[in-house]
């Protein structure tokens, strides 16, 4: 189902302001990561593709940083794309301050929370059904994902 919501979802050009996404399974969002990149034309990537690691390690120094990436308009007025991967691992100031963007997104870019863990109450009752996708399978899932190989 996880698989399918995405495709989806990525085949309309990712057009809601936030998506969260949750796997386990390193591969998954590796994978998914990649076409998001594909949505964006190369000479581009500098201008309309952010990516911030949420890991202790790969933090940014400010998180202002990023919510004004995300709030500024993109140079060729294209949607901008700001991935946070491990949110899982933001602290509870990281959190509230993306509780308080998603509340009023920016129409011009998309954010995708990346996390190893089920979302949370508030970016539940914050984001669309849709726009919360699983990527752990189940076994059945899993089989027909190997046989659309």
């Amino acid at each position: 189902m996880g698989l399918r919501k995405l495709s989806k979802a990525l085949k309309e050009g990712l057009p809601a302001p936030c998506y969260y996404i949750h796997s386990t399974d390193r591969f998954f969002t590796n994978r998914t990561i990649q076409r998001i990149r594909a949505l964006v034309p190369e000479t581009e990537i500098d201008l309309s593709l952010f990516v911030f690691d949420m890991s202790s390690s790969e933090r940014p120094a400010d998180f202002n940083q990023v919510l004004d990436t995300a709030n500024t308009a993109g140079f060729f007025q294209n949607r901008k794309f700001i991935l946070l991967l491990n949110f899982q691992s933001s602290r509870k100031k990281e959190k509230e301050a993306i509780y308080s963007y998603l509340k009023s997104p920016s129409p011009l870019s998309t954010v995708v929370l990346f996390s190893e863990k089920p979302p949370d109450e508030n970016i539940k009752s914050l984001l669309q059904n849709e726009c919360i996708i699983n990527l752990d399978l189940g076994q059945k899932e899993l089989r027909q994902w190997i046989k659309g190989i």
